[in-house]
């Protein structure tokens, strides 16, 4: 018969487990449901060809994706991938400091510009928004110093379109996995 502290933590591995693996599931569903809400919204105000109601709608459209994101998660910490150790430390410690939910590629330049365009033009498909955020929408949990020190709303003049990481290496921020992520 196991002891109760054996049983304890068997149980406390158990859940741990369940949640990754919810995460795992709900991830590659998640990228589907928001370019499936997204496409209904650039169709939609495209169709409309008002260019009032775009000016109007400017700063919702920015902000649409990473609120349909983060309102999946408990936090902004539990919804990023990654974080820094610098972070992980100060969220762990709950001491009030001022943390970033910061996109790990800038999404207005390399998501929501590239899905306006195409919806501009009558072209845009909702797989193709789909691997657009799988490829390029993850987020990292970072300090307000080392926000600072970020590019703002660009990568590196040199990237390679592939290593998603290139402006935090530039910037010489290092990213662990995040432990509370999904959580």
């Amino acid at each position: 018969m196991k002891s109760n502290k054996s049983r304890i933590l068997a149980e406390k591995k158990s859940t741990s487990e369940r949640k990754k693996e919810i995460t795992k599931k709900k991830q590659p569903n998640i990228y589907k449901m928001m370019a499936d809400k997204y496409f209904q919204l650039l169709k939609w105000l495209y169709k409309l060809n008002d260019k009032e109601m775009e000016k109007g709608l400017k700063e919702g459209l920015g902000k649409f994706l990473s609120n349909l994101y983060l309102s999946r998660y408990k936090n902004k910490c539990t919804a990023c991938e990654y974080i820094t150790p610098k972070a992980l430390s100060s969220y762990k410690q709950k001491n009030g400091e001022t943390f970033y939910f910061e996109h790990i590629v800038p999404k207005t330049e390399y998501i929501q510009r590239k899905c306006e365009e195409q919806a501009r033009q009558g072209k845009l498909q909702v797989k193709y928004i789909e691997n657009l955020l799988k490829k390029y929408f993850h987020c990292a949990y970072i300090m307000a110093d080392e926000n600072r020190r970020l590019l703002k709303n660009r990568m590196p003049g040199d990237w390679d379109e592939k290593d998603i990481f290139a402006r935090y290496k530039k910037a010489g921020i290092k990213l662990i996995k995040n432990p509370f992520y999904g959580e």
